[in-house]
């Protein structure tokens, strides 16, 4: 289940699934987001997206397609939402893992999302 804020003034919560089948692995223990050790993976639609060694391109890129099945179903708003969470279910380890997501810097038509998962597993988003 996924739920977002459409803003830090409004309490006002909308519901959508993540179905995201994708795997992730647990060594990485690190805080933080993608950055001299992050790589870019395969992008989907308008998303382009960077995972950390902590995170398999597979469950990234599974990540960014619930994104974007939820922006085109009207239930992400990526520029006016603030805060995006869910859980991910990971086949590798057979359980569900929370999945935090929090919009980053917006320029022009281009936004960041920040996402994290499992112990360790960082992703950005980059939603055009």
């Amino acid at each position: 289940m996924l739920r977002r804020n459409r803003s830090a003034r409004t309490s006002r919560k909308l519901t959508a699934l993540i179905a995201v089948a994708g795997s992730v692995s647990l060594l990485g223990a690190g805080v933080g987001t993608p950055s001299a050790e992050a790589r870019s993976c395969p992008g989907t639609g308008h998303i382009t997206i960077e995972a950390n060694s902590a995170t398999s391109c597979g469950f990234a890129r599974t990540m960014a397609r619930s994104f974007q099945r939820g922006v085109a179903a009207g239930r992400i708003s990526p520029f006016s939402d603030d805060y995006i969470r869910g859980s991910a279910y990971s086949p590798t380890s057979g359980r569900r893992y929370t999945v935090r997501c929090s919009r980053g810097a917006t320029i022009g038509t281009t936004v960041e999302w920040r996402c994290s998962a499992g112990r360790g597993a960082r992703v950005v988003l980059t939603y055009y």
